[in-house]
């Protein structure tokens, strides 16, 4: 695609609209959670030896990378002109990486967007 215009591009592909965009994501911050228990009991006699000791433990863990998304999104014309450049990031950073929403939002606010 270096060295051809838009113009070039839309002749090829026989199209009067080109979409180019990117997609940019960015590890933002991780969050990790850990959680421990431990329960001990010990059985007597009447003695009060110890007749019996028991133990129980669990443990658990979650982790989970957050990522910032930005998506970028401009439309040319069959004749090379720009009708529409725009950007946006993602509100939310996410743990999937994904950029519906950003592309949503920028799709319709684009001069090509119909209900």
């Amino acid at each position: 695609m270096i060295g051809f215009t838009m113009k070039n591009l839309g002749d090829i592909l026989g199209v009067e609209y080109i979409i180019d965009g990117t997609v940019a994501q960015n590890k933002a911050y991780q969050t990790s959670y850990t959680s421990t228990s431990d329960n001990t009991s010990v059985k007597r006699d009447d003695d009060d030896k110890i007749k019996k000791v028991s133990t129980y433990g669990s443990s658990s863990s979650n982790a989970a990378q957050r990522f910032d998304v930005r998506v970028s999104l401009q439309i040319y014309m069959d004749n090379n002109a720009s009708i529409y450049n725009a950007n946006h990031q993602a509100l939310f950073s996410n743990t999937d990486g994904s950029y519906g929403a950003p592309l949503e939002y920028l799709l319709k606010r684009c001069p090509l967007y119909r209900k």
